[in-house]
């Protein structure tokens, strides 16, 4: 049947203007829904992703700090028992001190001394988040804490000393181990000169002057003389100094323009002959760090209060570490709105006309220093 002239026309009259707004209507109706849903999880995945890094970033912070915490005057042995180390060390410096093997500094006052600033593993000058620098956006005044130890890869001695001033000769294969490495004049990053030698009874402190080969020996020559020849099975291992700052690199990371206000906590070693060595970063975004000492006034082992570090009358009697950590989020405009957060010692951090959208978490804990506690 063939189809007359008006049906044919009537199927090419296409959409009147009410049904074209009412399709138009429905359409930017779906595609807002759309838009709204991609931005919700969008910003959604922003949140998720920042606070998992903050967490990462916070867990691995603390990790690294109770780590030389707990280790704080172990000089290679298993016994709680107090060994004073005897220093004969050249030039020993006057940040390495065994007696005060943990030390701490309130708001990071009197730690650095030196005209330059310290630098981190890139050459860049660091301003450390102390009362000097620190109570702004982006650094926040903080504590700092010492740590002196010796290192886990202590190894034995392989022969006993004829004298006291007699070379100390360890296992080739052992020597190659030592954790942070053994040089002479060691200034390098990783590297050390300075060594602990005891027989849990006595200890000595002493600079490398001088390494040679023997048949299946490492032979480490004292600077000087100790004040007893060791017997084969003492232990001997590399100094460790851990000293934990928060600090801020006055990067652009993001290529703005704009300095990134975001610190971060850094471990330098030993500074030694007026020479510091890098500092390197642990974790980024760390912008704050407070830290208590648990005193041990009754003489039973266990602390009896937390104090600051001014607190501390005799950090002998140091047997336990309390530190919290405030961490923000590197990414900003991760929060609907700025959100102040009100730190462990009641310091009020993120109000005001600099407040910004970072996440925020505050991370604690409580650290028994492994020689002082039962």
């Amino acid at each position: 049947m063939t189809p007359s002239a008006s049906t044919t026309a009537r199927s090419q009259l296409g959409l009147s203007l009410v049904e074209l707004m009412v399709a138009m209507t429905l359409g930017l109706i779906i595609m807002g829904s759309a838009l709204q849903a991609f931005s919700a999880n969008k910003q959604s995945f922003r949140f998720s992703q920042a606070l998992s890094r903050v967490q990462e970033d916070g867990r691995y912070a603390m990790q690294a700090l109770a780590r030389d915490i707990r280790m704080a005057g172990y000089i290679g042995c298993s016994s709680r028992r107090q060994v004073d180390v005897n220093p004969v060390a050249d030039g020993t410096p006057p940040t390495v001190d065994l007696g005060n093997a943990l030390f701490g500094f309130d708001d990071g006052d009197g730690w650095w001394t030196g005209v330059d600033p310290p630098q981190d593993h890139q050459g860049t000058d660091l301003s450390i988040c102390n009362t000097a620098a620190g109570g702004n956006a982006t650094c926040q005044v903080s504590d700092i804490v010492q740590v002196m130890r010796a290192s886990e890869s202590a190894m034995m001695l392989a022969a006993d000393m004829a004298t006291a001033g007699a070379a100390v000769e360890v296992r080739l294969a052992d020597f190659d181990d030592f954790e942070p490495a053994v040089v002479v004049d060691g200034d390098t990053p990783g590297s050390e000169d300075l060594m602990l030698i005891t027989d849990c009874r006595r200890a000595d402190l002493f600079r490398v002057a001088t390494l040679a080969d023997d048949t299946s020996t490492k032979v480490i020559s004292p600077n000087a003389a100790l004040q007893q020849p060791y017997q084969a099975g003492s232990i001997v291992a590399p100094l460790v100094a851990a000293t934990y700052f928060i600090g801020d690199d006055n990067a652009d990371e993001d290529g703005d323009g704009d300095v990134d206000p975001v610190p971060a906590l850094y471990r330098m070693g030993v500074i030694d002959g007026g020479v510091a060595p890098v500092a390197l970063p642990i974790a980024k975004g760390v912008e704050m760090m407070r830290v208590t000492y648990g005193v041990d006034t009754g003489g039973d082992e266990y602390a009896d209060a937390y104090v600051n570090a001014a607190g501390v009358t005799d950090w002998s009697r140091v047997v336990s570490v309390r530190v919290s950590l405030l961490i923000k989020s590197k990414e900003d405009f991760v929060t609907d709105t700025p959100v102040p957060v009100t730190f462990v010692d009641g310091t009020v951090v993120n109000n005001g006309a600099n407040a910004d959208r970072r996440l925020r978490l505050v991370f604690s804990t409580t650290v028994g220093l492994r020689n002082r506690v039962p």
